[in-house]
């Protein structure tokens, strides 16, 4: 199945203040429209607004993001910028799902099953807490001349661990999320979910991910609703209607490639599980998406 990742190559004639195979930096609106197709959909995403004021649409619905505003989007979602006022400055970070999902995990658990179960956060930081993401971005793209070997990647990791420990911090003081817990064996068995859920999103089934699990589905159900308040299906469905949406934005796939990657036994199962779960066609979300896209 055809994925959108960091490993895709670089567009040409775009500047970036730091890139890897992980991650993308850089600190222009115009930037997400040149890389947004090949990079931003099944990344974790924060934009920093430095200045200024600006709309986001994310799975279709608009944000409004104003000075020292952080937000945070999940990897899975379609971000597309919308307009934005002249003074617009904003720091952009781009994390691949595995590497972003890994450091979130091994720095707050809470903070993992947050951003599963709500996909998009805005957060108003205080100047003292922006100044904060500033440094990290800066800390970060000082790396971008080193040697891309394993040294700089390391380097990376525990700057990001640090990150995401500051983030918490944001989190916590405004109750978004409560102190960490020890790890349960309900916290861990959702992990395993969380990951095999990007894995193999064309699962579909409870039974399938629940074998994949070694446990039973009525158990399985339970973990996700005592997780995150909403039942095995629903979390399976948001994903795979969430990469349907990405795939669909690819002109180079066609709606039959789409349903057979996603283990749809026909196009016409796959139209009628978008419309249940949307209210719309695939075609028709492929013909709003160039809508609002030209």
């Amino acid at each position: 199945m055809k994925r959108i990742s960091l490993s895709n190559p670089v567009p040409e004639g775009l500047d970036f203040d730091y890139l890897d195979e992980n991650m993308l930096l850089f600190n222009t609106m115009q930037q997400i429209s040149n890389v947004q197709d090949k990079y931003l959909n099944h990344s974790l995403i924060m934009v920093s607004i430095e200045e200024g004021e600006s709309t986001f649409f994310i799975d279709n619905v608009e944000h409004t993001v104003t000075k020292h505003d952080l937000l945070i989007v999940a990897p899975g979602n379609i971000i597309r910028p919308g307009e934005h006022s002249e003074d617009m400055n904003c720091r952009i970070f781009i994390v691949s799902p595995k590497f972003g999902g890994n450091i979130i995990k091994s720095t707050h658990m809470n903070m993992m099953q947050y951003l599963v179960s709500k996909p998009t956060e805005i957060v108003h930081l205080t100047p003292e807490e922006h100044e904060s993401i500033g440094l990290y971005y800066k800390l970060i793209s000082s790396h971008n001349h080193l040697p891309n070997d394993l040294i700089r990647m390391e380097s990376i990791q525990r700057i990001l661990q640090a990150l995401a420990y500051t983030m918490t911090g944001f989190f916590y003081h405004r109750g978004i999320i409560g102190k960490r817990e020890r790890h349960t064996a309900a916290d861990r068995i959702f992990r395993d979910f969380a990951r095999l859920l990007k894995i193999h999103p064309d699962g579909r089934s409870v039974k399938f991910y629940a074998d994949k699990l070694n446990i039973t589905p009525k158990y399985f159900n339970s973990i996700c609703k005592f997780v995150t308040g909403k039942t095995a299906s629903q979390l399976i469905n948001e994903e795979l209607v969430n990469l349907a949406r990405t795939m669909l934005s690819d002109p180079d796939l066609s709606v039959k490639e789409i349903a057979a990657a996603l283990g749809f036994a026909n196009q016409s199962h796959f139209g009628s599980f978008m419309r249940k779960e949307t209210g719309s066609s695939p075609v028709a979300l492929r013909n709003d998406y160039y809508k609002r896209k030209h």
